[in-house]
């Protein structure tokens, strides 16, 4: 992200609202945490996470250099075959869905919030909000439900990490990527995905 965007991002948002990668936390509130550190590969990343029951997790993280969020999703009894395409839509306090195609494997999905315009109203409605839910259209998993109690605070770490970022100019590149074995495909009583889930072609993107 360049420092414009990164300083856009900051400015849009304090007018809205009151005032196995090597990571460590930055802020804590509610059931929320903020986080920064590396990725795998030495990508400069901050993120936010919250855990739930039976095995559920929820992160958003930002990547150096990307225009976009990365968010990933993961519950311990899911068993999804690698490339699966998954629709999914986040809805905060009943304003406008977002929604996205997620790629899954194994215990994980994940997909993409692109775009500046985006990210910084999702971020304005996430930091003020209530209540978030998480549903997957074509699944028989059920809806899940967040309480954004504190995300105020643990957003405003996070856009601080980023700036940090952007001012120093990010982790450098590297010619190499990280891989991971996929964990084997087996049932689980319930699923994101449904029957015409068919594997897209490609990985889906790294976690970290």
């Amino acid at each position: 992200m360049s420092r414009p965007v990164a300083l856009a991002i900051a400015v849009l948002l304090s007018l809205a609202a009151p005032a196995a990668a090597q990571v460590h936390d930055i802020a804590r509130a509610g059931g929320w945490d903020a986080f920064q550190g590396r990725s795998n590969v030495g990508t400069a990343l901050c993120g936010l996470s919250t855990a739930g029951s039976a095995g559920r997790f929820f992160a958003i993280k930002h990547f150096s250099g990307n225009d976009h969020f990365s968010i990933q999703v993961k519950k311990e009894s899911w068993r999804i075959p690698e490339g699966t395409a998954i629709p999914v839509a986040l809805t905060i306090d009943g304003l406008p869905v977002w929604t996205a195609t997620a790629h899954g494997e194994g215990r994980w999905i994940n997909f993409n919030l692109s775009g500046t315009e985006k990210i910084v109203d999702f971020l304005r409605q996430f930091r003020g909000g209530l209540a978030m839910s998480l549903t997957f259209p074509a699944g028989s998993e059920p809806d899940w439900s967040f309480n954004l109690r504190g995300t105020s605070a643990v957003t405003e770490a996070v856009i601080a990490c980023m700036e940090r970022h952007s001012l120093r100019g990010g982790a450098p590149t590297q010619p190499f990527g990280s891989s991971a074995p996929a964990p084997s495909p087996r049932s689980a009583p319930t699923q994101p995905f449904g029957d015409g889930g068919i594997p897209v072609g490609g990985r889906p993107a790294r976690r970290t």
